[in-house]
């Protein structure tokens, strides 16, 4: 039978007729047997990809470990969490952790398994907290000025979009900033101090 798409889907048209009926999605395989064909030769090597229309499985979860520029482009990419390489290497196993107003974990091997929402348990036991920005699509991109004249890029809480030149604040883990200039896409600050 020669191929080509009305012929195809004669064929799966047909077998999904003469299947018994089922109580459940049925799946169909189609085999394709290729004659004459070189593969060795560019020209008979077959490079297509199909994207189904339903996804098959889980949806995937991306944790990206980078800072600076790369932390970017991940969160851009669609990463599900982005965590700095010195904040991973500092969970030691068995050892109760929070994510800021969020939750406790504790490592276990390769894993990260929840624990608690209690941040009273925190209190008792935990060892470190976790600042973080939850994956939405509102975050604002940040640009900061330093002193030596370098540029460091992120990402700030939603609210930031709220403030005024010239106000002063204080990032997590990083020090106090002027905000300088609203841009369209953008927030400047220059750094003031730790």
């Amino acid at each position: 039978m020669p191929l080509n798409m009305k012929n195809i889907l004669a064929a799966v048209k047909e077998v999904k007729n003469k299947s018994t009926k089922r109580k459940f999605s049925q799946s169909i395989e189609l085999a394709i047997n290729l004659q004459n064909i070189d593969m060795k030769k560019p020209e008979g090597r077959i490079q297509e990809s199909i994207e189904l229309p339903n996804p098959v499985g889980k949806e995937r979860k991306v944790c990206v470990i980078a800072s600076g520029e790369m932390a970017l482009k991940a969160k851009k990419a669609g990463a599900t969490l982005v965590i700095e390489k010195d904040d991973l290497e500092a969970l030691k196993e068995g050892e109760l952790y929070r994510f800021m107003d969020c939750l406790n974990f504790v490592k276990k091997g390769d894993e990260f398994v929840f624990d608690s929402l209690e941040h009273k348990k925190y209190k008792e036991k935990g060892k470190r907290i976790m600042h973080f920005l939850p994956v939405q699509k509102d975050l604002a991109n940040v640009e900061v000025l330093m002193p030596d004249k370098k540029v460091v890029a992120g990402f700030g809480e939603p609210l930031m979009k709220t403030l005024k030149i010239g106000d002063i604040i204080q990032a997590e883990r990083f020090g106090f900033m002027r905000l300088d200039k609203k841009e369209k896409d953008k927030l400047v600050f220059w750094y003031t101090h730790q």
